[in-house]
């Protein structure tokens, strides 16, 4: 278990956290800015607080009050940073051979070699190593030094899509065998989703919320407000069918609403969970059934609230799913929008993202 209270003044606000971690990986999770790295820099002990305290099961590695701060090499931690941090006069096979500790402690490097498939790898120098090789590397050195807590900041967040999803089964293998605690800083829900059994949402150095990442990352309120400042809707999701031919795949909420998204040719199995994110703004109303159009997805609902401001007007909806949706005050006029008005919201199949 990791426990940390800390105080550490930043350039434009006041790092202030209180939290313990018991889960195995634990997110730390916010836009950018808000003082995610600086908390790793402050358990990794390379960023002392100005008061509080850090500890790792009964271990105390920081205490203000009792004037105890572990140096770095001392504190047993595995700290991976995001642009990975290789020494570059060293090859790959040195600089995991840099992480092992003198002690029964090292994982064997064999074992992280195997795990992170690195062994094609291990005489060439970092600067021939493309982005995910890196942080392979990197995470492996991590790794050998025997930590009993992983420090992850953004491991993903340098690399692009198809990189990312390759990149992810070898950070699941690591937390499957090796079972070593984690903490990892993200702004990425997929990330979050896939790898975290608990999220700590940060914003501005503060924590807002924390809980199972479905959980949270779907819930209205401060818990999410970054991640609903992109997407109003974010749903819980089952996928029930792949239709290929046809370029869809249907899933249903956790609530019944069936949905149509679109087909990822990386992503075959059915039954699989999913976040799938949709704007306000992308949602057509219709106080009638509609007819013939193209979007696949039309389904009935009753307004629950209208909350208008500045021109434009919030419309919680209750489907077997409460769905939010953007309009102009002048539409909610024109259309009759009122509470316990029968409408039908029309979304095409593309407006559908998959977020994890």
């Amino acid at each position: 278990m990791i426990d940390v209270h800390v105080r550490l003044p930043l350039d434009v606000f006041e790092l202030d956290v209180s939290f313990d971690a018991n889960e195995p990986v634990t997110a730390l999770f916010g836009p950018s800015g808000v003082g995610k790295t600086s908390l790793l820099e402050v358990i990794a002990g390379l960023r002392r607080p100005a008061e509080g305290d850090v500890r790792i099961d009964d271990e105390v590695l920081f205490s203000s009050e009792h004037h105890v701060c572990l140096p770095p090499e001392q504190r047993r931690v595995g700290y991976v940073p995001q642009d990975a941090l290789l020494f570059p006069h060293l090859n790959v096979r040195h600089n995991l051979g840099y992480g092992v500790r003198g002690n029964d402690g090292s994982i064997p490097m064999d074992s992280v070699v195997e795990a992170l498939e690195i062994e094609h790898l291990l005489d060439r120098d970092p600067s021939k190593l493309s982005g995910g090789e890196r942080q392979r590397v990197a995470l492996g050195r991590a790794l050998v030094s025997g930590p009993r807590l992983l420090l992850l900041d953004e491991p993903l967040a340098a690399l692009d899509a198809g990189l990312k999803e390759r990149i992810l089964p070898y950070l699941q293998r690591v937390r499957d065998r090796y079972r070593i605690p984690a903490l990892v800083v993200s702004h990425d829900v997929s990330e979050v989703v896939t790898l975290c059994d608990e999220v700590i949402v940060i914003e501005r150095g503060r924590v807002v919320g924390r809980g199972a990442p479905r959980a949270v990352l779907t819930r209205p309120g401060a818990e999410g407000e970054f991640f609903r400042s992109r997407f109003e809707n974010v749903l819980d999701v089952r996928v029930t069918a792949h239709e290929p031919e046809e370029g869809i795949t249907r899933v249903e909420t956790m609530g019944g609403l069936a949905l149509v998204i679109p087909y990822e040719a990386h992503r075959p199995d059915a039954d699989e969970r999913a976040l799938v994110g949709l704007f306000a703004e992308d949602i057509l109303v219709s106080r009638q059934p509609p007819v013939g159009l193209s979007a696949r997805n039309v389904f009935a609902g009753v307004v629950e609230a209208v909350d208008e401001s500045g021109g434009v007007a919030m419309v919680d909806v209750a489907t077997p799913e409460p769905v939010y949706v953007k309009l102009t005050r002048r539409a909610v006029s024109q259309l009759g929008i009122r509470v316990g008005a029968s409408v039908h919201l029309i979304v095409k199949t593309h407006s559908i993202h998959r977020l994890g």
